[in-house]
């Protein structure tokens, strides 16, 4: 019943309206200038640019400036692996299997350095949306396009502090984590191997149901159950991401909260009074949520 009713509960706000300001801006900004230049055609690369803003939230503004600049690598090195992709005029097949590859290595990397969210789902999405768009643009514009707007994502985190978003003057801390060469390989074996079989179930299911596209879609299922930090949280994101993707929804979210595994990267201090908050939007990723109480590390 537990997991029931978590279906329907909201964990209480703590000052969210902050990041999701930023987060929004930092969308929102490079797609109306791409507007204003007439050069919409630059906007799925910009958009998973973009994406770089939600990682370092409520950190402090040198670990969240140098989070996000890992995040913005690896989302710009996916933007350009599809693009590639793209330009090669690979198979679906072909397509699915290098994007398992850009998933557990961005998977690892996510883990080596604790970004958060966890996982690799945007990692997959990027390089799978890329890859399959007919004539895209050269490789060196699409990878340009996500590098300038994962640029201006950064430049709004450097000043996020100023709104109450992380503090300044904190130390910058140790940023890679403690996790062992094994436990980072089975990291890369469970984020290749899921959106790999996903990937190719959503082939067959396209095949066999004339209605279904974008297969990759199928991946970004697989990867959002693992990417959770506890078992009730992958329980939660499982079930719930299910139904939304097959009602083709990109933005229903569900939430859990839990107690801190000795794994997980949510810390606690004798000053704080509630366990910390952590949360699975089922359509995308796992947050192990930060605030002036509560830190990520």
């Amino acid at each position: 019943m537990n997991h029931v009713r978590e279906f329907f509960r909201l964990a209480p706000a703590q000052r969210d309206h902050i990041p999701a300001f930023r987060i929004a801006l930092g969308v929102g900004a490079p797609l109306l200038a791409l507007l204003a230049l007439g050069r919409l055609d630059l906007a799925i690369y910009a958009s998973f640019g973009a994406f770089t803003g939600i990682y370092g939230r409520f950190e402090a503004r040198r670990a969240r400036a140098a989070r996000q600049a890992i995040a913005g690598g690896l989302l710009t090195a996916s933007v350009a692996v599809g693009a590639v992709l793209a330009a090669l005029g690979a198979d679906v097949w072909a397509l699915t299997a290098v994007t398992a590859l850009v998933s557990g290595a961005g998977a690892v990397t996510a883990a080596r350095f604790g970004l958060k969210p966890s996982g690799s789902i945007f990692f997959i999405f990027a390089t799978a949306a890329v890859g399959s768009v007919p004539h895209g643009a050269p490789v060196w514009l699409a990878a340009g396009s996500a590098a300038a707007a994962a640029g201006f994502c950064i430049l709004l985190g450097t000043g996020a502090h100023l709104l109450g978003e992380g503090r300044i003057h904190e130390p910058l801390g140790r940023l890679t984590s403690n996790l062992a060469a094994r436990e980072l390989a089975g990291q890369f074996g469970r984020f290749t191997a899921a959106p790999l079989l996903g990937g190719a179930l959503g082939i067959a299911a396209t095949q066999l149901l004339p209605g279904l596209s974008h297969s990759y879609w199928a991946m970004v299922a697989a990867a959002a159950p693992i990417s959770a930090p506890h078992r009730s949280a992958r329980v939660t994101a499982a079930c719930t991401g299910s139904w939304a993707r097959w009602r083709g929804s990109r933005s229903r979210r569900c939430s859990s909260r839990s107690r801190p595994s000795p794994g997980s990267s949510c810390s606690t201090s004798s000053s704080c009074s509630s366990p910390p908050r952590c949360w699975s939007p089922a359509t995308t990723h796992s947050l192990c949520s930060s605030s002036p109480r509560w830190r990520s590390r």
